[in-house]
């Protein structure tokens, strides 16, 4: 089969013009004998549906390279193959039974032409049916039209009549649309199948990426189609950010724009101007809602909440319960639109308004499929909140029955970037692939097989690296070590981040030259540095760029509740734009790195 992949694109173009040529040509043919008269029924209507026709094939042609487009087409093409089964029946009942013939003179030829009945006689044709039939019973209905020397009104009711020729137009445009849409789905799909195996490579047993395509600035071939299953393929608006430098120009630009609806998963909020902006939406009557972890009622967080809820936010907290150790997220859903998924709490640190604060990342996406799937996942986690009364249940028993919140396979294509503002980077609409990584969801179950897949590089810029009795950690480490084994001049660098404290820095020092120096042989400054407090006040990133074309951003620390037992949200990205920018940033933080923790006076 891989001999014929290059006919693929042979085979779409072709099955879809020939569908789009059939479809015009079935709408301005002449009628056929055996069809009602032109003018019975008029041409207007099979022209209508031609065209109507033409359209729906384009929009099927340019679905072709959405990744998710082979489900949707087997779906399309199996729907109008049945209703153009049954759009073949009605047409040819309606013609068999409902289609009569009238007889003409012109010129001294006899011509024939078919006329659509209606579907009752009136009460006249009735009464001189009931009368010719007491003389000859096998009398007919074409013997009586032609005795009522084919009036039509002296037949039918006009109601019936009219009746009788929608059907008929209708099945007609059924016929064509669907027919002609069908055949070039069908095109589409065997064109599809014979690139697909064409693309896959002949020496592996690993099926070939379903993320492939011609128009994507990303190439996967060698990450695991499995991991990838479910994601998102995006071409819209997105910008990558970072804090300390421009977090909360994004933050306000986008909440500030909101019209309609802002919901928040968060895990700590004491951002006085981050307030204020969600104070301005609930007076333009947008809705907010927020579920955080909670906290104290004299904190400034809790009189931040107390407040917005005093003007109408909808405002749940959460504690320990037995599906989440800590509720950690940090992602921001505005009109069922923009989705923010970042490392960065909004808080004076996380979100700065000014120029120091901690170093994050984070990135928006315009998408109402993504949208629509983390509004969801909020309003799952608000339902189980109020659900439990946000209490604290110290348990060590987690609950694992619950129906996990994984990511189902979805696509969405919108317009293309919006201006750059600020210092965020602005991406124009290039091919993405996201996938949502959520903890306890798949977060464990999805990023090992990414990390293993890597052959050129890993960057891991984590706040700390905690590996504990689960092995969670574990298995992530082992994965990047993996690829490493795989792929022997995989680089692979990491910057971590210490407690400012001499003791307890010392101890982070130790313990790091002990689980990655001793067990991985990733050593002080050629693979580990700390982050310098140039940098940022604070390392509360966790971001992975994975060959610079993958990236990982949101919540999680790499420690075994991070990974396994907190709500933690995280984006899975395939975007080169998106990692060429986080690179320029651990780039930047790694030159002035530092081969031990920051100590406060030294």
């Amino acid at each position: 089969m891989d001999d014929y992949g290059v006919l693929g694109p042979i085979v779409i173009h072709a099955g879809s013009l020939m569908a789009t040529v059939g479809a015009l040509a079935f709408g301005f043919k002449r009628r056929a004998r055996w069809e009602p008269s032109e003018e019975d029924i008029s041409l207007g209507p099979q022209r209508v549906a031609s065209l109507m026709s033409a359209v729906a094939v384009a929009v099927v042609w340019s679905t072709r390279r959405f990744p998710t487009s082979s489900g949707l087409l087997i779906g399309l093409s199996i729907a109008c193959a049945a209703l153009t089964f049954f759009a073949l029946i009605a047409y040819g009942l309606l013609v068999g039974v409902q289609t009569y013939y009238r007889e003409t003179v012109k010129e001294n030829v006899v011509v024939r032409q078919n006329v659509i009945g209606g579907f009752s006689l009136n009460v006249e044709a009735k009464e001189a049916l009931r009368r010719a039939r007491e003389q000859n019973p096998s009398l007919t209905i074409q013997e009586l039209f032609k005795g009522a020397a084919y009036d039509v009104d002296k037949m039918w009711h006009r109601l019936s009549r009219s009746l009788a020729k929608q059907l008929f137009v209708i099945s007609y445009i059924m016929l064509v649309s669907c027919g002609t849409v069908a055949l070039a789905s069908a095109a589409i799909l065997v064109g599809l199948s014979m690139e697909l195996h064409s693309a896959t490579p002949p020496t592996t047993k690993q099926a070939s990426s379903p993320l492939l395509s011609a128009e994507s600035n990303v190439d996967l071939t060698n990450q695991p189609a499995q991991a990838w299953e479910g994601a998102f393929a995006i071409t819209a608006p997105h910008v990558a950010y970072a804090s300390p430098d421009n977090t909360w120009t994004v933050v306000r630009e986008r909440l500030g724009e909101a019209q309609e609806s802002i919901s928040i998963g968060m895990y700590d909020f004491n951002a006085p101007y981050v307030a204020e902006i969600l104070l301005q939406a609930l007076g333009r009557k947008v809705r907010v809602s927020l579920v955080i972890s909670r906290s104290s009622a004299d904190s400034p967080e809790g009189r931040i909440l107390d407040d917005l809820r005093k003007h109408g936010a909808d405002i749940v907290e959460i504690g320990r319960t037995s599906r989440f150790d800590t509720y950690h997220p940090k992602v921001i859903v505005i009109d069922r639109k923009w989705t923010l998924v970042q490392s960065a709490n909004l808080t004076l640190t996380g979100t700065p308004d000014q120029e120091t604060g901690n170093r994050d990342t984070g990135v928006a996406i315009e998408s109402k499929d993504l949208a629509e799937y983390f509004s969801g996942l909020l309003e799952e986690d608000k339902k189980y909140a109020r659900e439990t009364n946000g209490a604290d249940r110290r348990t060590d028993e987690v609950d694992r029955t619950y129906a996990r919140y994984i990511p189902i396979p979805r696509f969405e294509a919108l317009k293309a970037g919006f201006p750059g503002k600020g210092n965020e980077t602005t991406l124009t609409a290039s091919s993405m692939r996201v996938l949502p990584l959520l903890v306890p969801d798949n977060y464990i179950s999805v990023l090992p097989a990414v990390l293993a897949a890597a052959r050129e590089s890993i960057d891991l810029e984590l706040q700390y690296i905690r590996p504990g009795g689960t092995n969670r950690v574990k298995e992530l480490l082992d994965s990047v070590k993996q690829a490493q084994r795989q792929n022997p001049n995989l680089r692979i660098r990491i910057i971590v981040t210490a407690p400012p404290l001499a003791e307890v820095a010392a101890k982070e020092l130790e313990r790091y030259k002990e689980i990655l120096g001793r067990l991985y042989d990733w050593h002080l400054d050629s693979h580990v540095r700390f982050l310098n407090p140039r940098s940022g006040r604070n390392l509360t990133n966790r971001m992975i760029i994975i060959d610079r074309k993958v990236s990982v951003v949101g919540s999680a620390n790499w420690t075994e509740a991070g990974v396994s037992r907190n709500r933690e949200v995280c984006l899975l990205v395939a975007a080169r734009d998106v990692a060429e920018y986080f690179t320029k940033i651990f780039q930047a933080d790694w030159n002035v790195g530092l081969k031990a923790p920051a100590i406060d006076g030294e």
